[in-house]
């Protein structure tokens, strides 16, 4: 028996545009990589926090479900990064002793620094 391939009902997207350019924010991201992990010296299960890995832009609201970059960013290590991602954002606040709400405060702090530096150049 013969197989036909299937036919597609939608053009394939063109590769390398970004599904969400108004909410992209490319030099914010790039200096929030710049930053030291947000989780940097906090306690978890009664030790300090070490980081592993190198830092990323890790969003409390992902661009799919209506966040952009700015003031949605947290620097945290790739070990605290895949944390964050395999237990979900309470569980992970949960185990810093901190609330989503206070993720957000560090999220809006660390905005609030990228904008005074870009003010002084």
């Amino acid at each position: 028996m013969k197989r036909t391939p299937l036919k597609r009902k939608t053009a394939l997207k063109a590769r390398g545009k970004s599904r969400f350019p108004k909410r992209r924010a490319p030099k914010y991201v790039a200096w929030i990589r710049k930053q030291s992990c947000s989780m940097l010296g906090k306690i978890v299960n009664n030790y300090y926090h070490v980081c592993l890995g190198p830092v990323e832009a890790a969003h409390l609201k992902s661009r799919g479900a209506g966040g952009g970059d700015r003031e949605n960013c947290l620097s945290l290590c790739s070990f605290s990064h895949g944390t964050q991602h395999t237990i979900g954002l309470k569980s992970w606040a949960a185990l810093y002793r901190m609330t989503v709400e206070d993720l957000k405060a560090i999220a809006r702090a660390l905005d609030a620094r990228y904008r005074r530096e870009r003010e002084g150049t």
